[in-house]
């Protein structure tokens, strides 16, 4: 089993699962990588939480129910290696992802990502809908239609597009938006931010408990 997938998904489960910073988690254990390690872990841990929400839909229909948080992470970490990285490493990548699961899931995830191999990526839906662009850009609806009220709807379209850019660092990419009770302040923030000047309270209300969306070719990992 590969090592270094092993730690990128310790890396997700905690960012994801357990609340902590994507750069501190990083800074903290990339201390025992070695520079093309580190480089690879990095690389998948922020290309898992910019894709999140496309990752999990090309899976999410080839199970009855979503399985445990880590391994819905699993998942979502291989099917970001699969169809975003690293062509011709499909045994690797299903093997690894059977290896790294329990006894129990071990059936569950190899059905998954082999039916996933068979069937390949499913194309992404045109982002017309800001139900589409969610999915697309991995945003919360909420967060759009507060964009959407301020900005218009062309730049809000503009601005959830351009997350998705990978050489991009965005305030958002930069904030740790997984804690509910935050994301309303953190998006009047982010507001004010960008329009560089104090605002007064926004118009627009999160709902009161919006769901949680973290902030963003490589070899196979070494």
């Amino acid at each position: 089993m590969n090592t270094t997938r092993k730690r990128a998904w310790q890396g997700l489960n905690a960012i994801l699962n357990e609340g902590q910073y994507a750069n501190l988690w990083l800074r903290q254990h990339g201390q025992t990588l070695s520079e093309e390690e580190k480089r690879w872990v990095t690389a998948v841990i922020y290309g898992v939480l910019r894709h999140r929400e496309p990752l999990r839909w090309q899976w999410r229909d080839l199970v009855r129910n979503v399985p445990e948080p880590s391994i819905a992470v699993l998942l979502d970490m291989s099917v970001y290696q699969l169809f975003y990285l690293n062509k011709g490493a499909e045994y690797a990548i299903v093997n690894d992802a059977v290896e790294l699961c329990p006894r129990s899931k071990k059936g569950l995830v190899n059905a998954v990502l082999r039916q996933l191999l068979r069937r390949g990526p499913k194309p992404l839906p045109e982002p017309e809908s800001i139900a589409d662009l969610a999915l697309v850009t991995s945003h919360p609806q909420w967060l759009l239609q507060l964009w959407k009220a301020h900005y218009g709807e062309e730049k809000m379209r503009r601005i959830a597009l351009a997350d998705l850019e990978e050489a991009a660092v965005s305030v958002l990419s930069l904030i740790h938006i997984s804690e509910p009770t935050r994301q309303a302040e953190i998006s009047y923030a982010v507001f004010c931010l960008k329009k560089k000047k104090n605002m007064p309270c926004l118009l627009y209300t999160p709902p009161p408990n919006p769901p949680t969306y973290p902030h963003t070719y490589m070899p196979p990992p070494p």
